[in-house]
């Protein structure tokens, strides 16, 4: 008899996949979701007219797509057990 994977089980092996991708593919797929959202966002609850919601929506999914990016990759280090990457490693105290 087959079961059906649990919403849990699924969801664990959306974020492996997501992690498993490269950090380009991950830009390219987060920076359109995250305009789009955001424009939603400044268009209806926040009465933005529609011109402005376009140009707030393309500027904050830039930071917001770094964060998803820099977050992603700094949990899937955590999970393998592993220090998240220094930007700058030549620098030492």
């Amino acid at each position: 008899m087959l079961r059906r994977p649990s919403a849990t089980l699924r969801c664990v092996k959306l974020v492996l996949a997501w992690e498993a991708l490269p950090g380009q593919v991950q830009i390219a797929i987060a920076y359109p979701v995250l305009t789009v959202l955001l424009f939603l966002l400044h268009l209806g609850p926040l009465s933005q007219p529609v011109g402005r919601a376009i140009f707030y929506g393309m500027f904050w999914a830039v930071p917001g797509t770094a964060l998803l990016v820099i977050g992603t990759r700094n949990e899937a280090a955590k999970r393998r057990g592993q220090q998240p990457q220094d930007p700058d490693p030549e620098v030492s105290d």
